[in-house]
């Protein structure tokens, strides 16, 4: 009989409330000092994103020049300096062929510097060596601001 209750409190593999909730205090540490992290690296990747957005934007106006043979803009909003349009010629008006809101699109994003593009036949764009910033205030372990870079010979770049 002896035998038998020692077989019973071996196999007994209940976990103890104690033990429960030093698991549980484990994971709410661990939370609490991931969860800063995340919500900052979200908010790097927004500006990330923006920045390859308005890139390719830069890359799709030159690339259509240089296709159709003809003059593109890439001009920003006078009043929202966030919004930019894609011109069919180089006055910023006529015929758009996009629009986009940077700070509508990836909220808290916002753009300074830089000017209206330029895009010609040959690919070369004016003014050459345009600089873009796009920024984010609310983020506080990582990059902040994301450089845009327009050679005159239409090369992209962002730092």
């Amino acid at each position: 009989m002896r035998h038998i209750k020692l077989n019973v409190i071996k196999n007994n593999k209940a976990v103890a409330l104690i033990e429960l909730m030093v698991v549980l205090t484990i994971i709410a540490v661990m939370l609490g000092i991931a969860a800063p992290t995340f919500f900052n690296y979200q908010h790097t990747l927004k500006l990330r994103t923006a920045a390859r957005e308005l890139a390719s934007d830069i890359r799709y106006a030159r690339q259509l020049a240089i296709s159709v043979n003809t003059e593109y803009q890439l001009c920003f909003d006078g009043t929202n300096t966030n919004k930019y349009t894609i011109y069919k010629n180089s006055a910023c008006s006529g015929t758009s062929v996009k629009v986009v809101d940077i700070a509508q699109s990836f909220s808290g994003v916002t753009k300074s510097g830089g000017a209206n593009l330029v895009f010609l036949p040959l690919g070369t764009v004016s003014p050459a060596n345009t600089q873009f910033v796009l920024s984010r205030t609310d983020i506080t372990k990582f990059n902040t601001t994301k450089t845009i870079t327009v050679s005159g010979a239409g090369n992209v770049t962002i730092q």
